[in-house]
């Protein structure tokens, strides 16, 4: 749970209520690790991830829908900036974990 805290940018406190509400919705389900019982593992369950999959088909037709639009140079513009965003995200995840 701390990673997904520490990833996700939130409090422990914040990630145990959504990890509760997606278990109560039976999209997640949690696991003790056999070796660690303190370590609780979160994964997601078939309706989970099939909940996921839909809404990442919905993300990825609402984003073609607003790309078509743009020229060539737009398109690469964009992904260039999207690599570079990417790479910040990345950068700034490792240096609060202390890489």
């Amino acid at each position: 749970m701390s990673e997904l805290s520490r990833n996700l940018g939130v409090g422990n406190p914040t990630m145990t209520a959504l990890i509760d509400r997606l278990v109560k919705a039976k999209m997640v389900k949690r696991e003790r690790d056999k070796i660690d019982r303190r370590v609780v593992k979160a994964s997601l369950t078939d309706s989970g991830r099939e909940t996921l999959g839909k809404l990442m088909s919905i993300r990825r037709k609402e984003l073609e829908k607003i790309l078509i639009n743009l020229s060539q140079e737009e398109l690469n513009n964009f992904l260039t900036s999207m690599e570079m965003v990417a790479q910040l995200l990345t950068k700034g995840r490792r240096k609060r974990e202390g890489r």
